[in-house]
């Protein structure tokens, strides 16, 4: 199975990720990110996510995320899928589609499906939060280049993540990120083992 956790910064995604694998298990599941993921994709993504938001546009932008995801998928996810394990990732595919939103929704999923497999999650837990309260949680200072854009372009990035989980009903469940971490993370395991029973 194949599992990502989407939203705006600091909504809590990378707790519920390590919660979610502590349930399933370390044996049976692993933890990536994106960008990310492997030796390249870690490369890129300091490229990525330091600087100022003037460093490049969002065309080069969804370049480079191709290009990290493919190496992402053919080094990390795709042999973690083929020895039966859990993949667990932080940010994928909803992700580039909100943060490159100047950028229409089918060509970005065009660059996907040529580029990279066409690999969708089967499950996309979106931990949804207003803007104006995600900029009161810490932050890595950093990797504060997209959250450097202001308020306004996090309201069209969350706009973005709402409207990806809307067209895609059967993968994509949206959670309230106000809720505490337990809260959160039972609603998680509730869906999980729906759809685990459904396999």
């Amino acid at each position: 199975m194949f599992i990502a956790f989407e939203g705006i910064d600091n909504t809590g995604k990378s707790t519920q990720v390590k919660l979610l694998q502590d349930y399933i298990g370390k044996k049976d599941s692993i933890i990536t990110r994106e960008p990310g993921g492997c030796f390249i994709s870690e490369k890129i993504r300091e490229v990525l996510v330091q600087g100022t938001p003037e460093t490049m546009d969002a065309t080069t932008e969804l370049l480079l995320m191709n290009a990290q995801r493919r190496e992402h998928i053919k080094q990390t996810i795709h042999p973690a899928i083929d020895k039966g394990k859990t993949v667990i990732c932080d940010r994928y595919i909803d992700s580039t589609v909100a943060y490159q939103h100047s950028i229409d929704v089918k060509t970005i999923l065009g660059f996907h499906r040529q580029l990279c497999f066409g690999l969708f999650p089967d499950i996309v837990f979106l931990i949804d939060l207003p803007a104006a309260i995600s900029y009161t949680r810490e932050a890595n200072p950093q990797e504060s280049r997209f959250e450097s854009k202001g308020l306004l372009f996090m309201d069209k990035v969350r706009d973005r993540f709402l409207e990806s989980a809307k067209d895609n009903p059967n993968t994509h469940i949206i959670l309230n990120g106000e809720m505490s971490i337990d809260e959160i993370h039972n609603e998680i395991i509730k869906e999980y083992d729906k759809r685990l029973d459904r396999q």
